[in-house]
């Protein structure tokens, strides 16, 4: 009997051992996701209010520091304002610095924005990004970025200067007479290409597609210029995937022509992802702490 009683009373020990130590646990754990949640909500408060005083500050040094904290605590809209307010920190491509794409030597004069990040956007920014807009429209000449293109790319005499083909020829009659206009009056040693494009009909327009990255481009033109061993520089508003400027460099080398550069009103800023700005953000963070330090 005293050995049953000795195991009986060591296994209730033991059964309300165990039951003590999981009801610890349990409280512990508890009491762990209490404070994370705690934690969490003071986080989100805190990005919530640095995003609104950065939005808030018109000293730009402080807007910043303001929008990287934001960062740091989580805050998605303080993600898009820090990254914006420094699209060269964030892209490979950068305004008025010459570049390959799609084969192609390319320059740009600044990045466009889309609509979608209007809130985040500064005084200049919203200016650039309406000029690109005028030119598509007509109502803006584009001289400006195309001799600033052409001082970069510094094309051979009797280069032909091409203008990219548009969803209808009443489009890109408007667009790129401006610079037609310069490059016959002012531009001696290039040769003006827009009269080498034939319309054949009109196509929706390529930036109301959806999915564009994936669509298959529908030719509505024909070249009927003589571009036989001659080069060949493209001019456009806007670049982005550059799918249309592989198209339509394709068409050239088909008449026989030689694409050597490209010039661009803008090209599209694609926003970085959030874990991109986090890492920004916190390399930015430590750099300061160790200057402090």
């Amino acid at each position: 009997m005293t050995d049953l009683g000795s195991i009986y009373i060591d296994t209730t020990k033991q059964v309300m051992d165990e039951t003590t130590f999981n009801a610890v646990r349990l409280l512990f754990l508890g009491w762990s996701i209490l404070l994370l949640a705690y934690a969490g909500f003071w986080r989100r408060r805190a990005g919530k209010a640095y995003y609104y005083s950065a939005v808030q500050n018109s000293c730009d040094k402080e807007k910043k520091e303001l929008a990287m904290r934001g960062v740091l605590a989580g805050n998605k809209n303080a993600a898009g304002l820090y990254a914006l307010m420094q699209p060269e920190e964030f892209s490979p491509r950068h305004p008025h610095k010459p570049f390959r794409q799609k084969g192609v030597r390319c320059v740009f004069g600044h990045y466009y924005y889309p609509k979608r990040y209007e809130r985040y956007l500064n005084r200049k920014q919203r200016l650039a990004c309406q000029n690109v807009l005028d030119f598509k429209d007509g109502q803006a000449d584009g001289v400006d970025f195309f001799n600033s293109g052409i001082s970069l790319l510094a094309p051979n005499p009797e280069t032909v200067v091409l203008f990219m083909p548009c969803s209808a020829e009443w489009k890109y009659r408007k667009r790129f007479k401006g610079i037609s206009n310069h490059i016959r009056h002012q531009c001696p040693d290039l040769t003006d290409g827009i009269s080498y494009l034939k319309y054949t009909g009109e196509r929706q327009s390529l930036h109301l597609q959806k999915g564009r990255a994936n669509i298959q481009l529908e030719r509505n033109y024909e070249l009927t210029g003589n571009l036989k061993d001659r080069e060949v520089i493209i001019v456009d508003d806007l670049l982005t995937t550059g799918k249309s400027l592989q198209a339509f460099k394709e068409e050239v080398e088909k008449k026989g022509g030689k694409v050597v550069g490209a010039i661009f009103a803008a090209r599209t800023f694609e926003m970085p992802t959030r874990m991109e700005i986090f890492i920004h953000a916190l390399l930015c963070y430590w750099k300061q702490r160790n200057k402090t330090a």
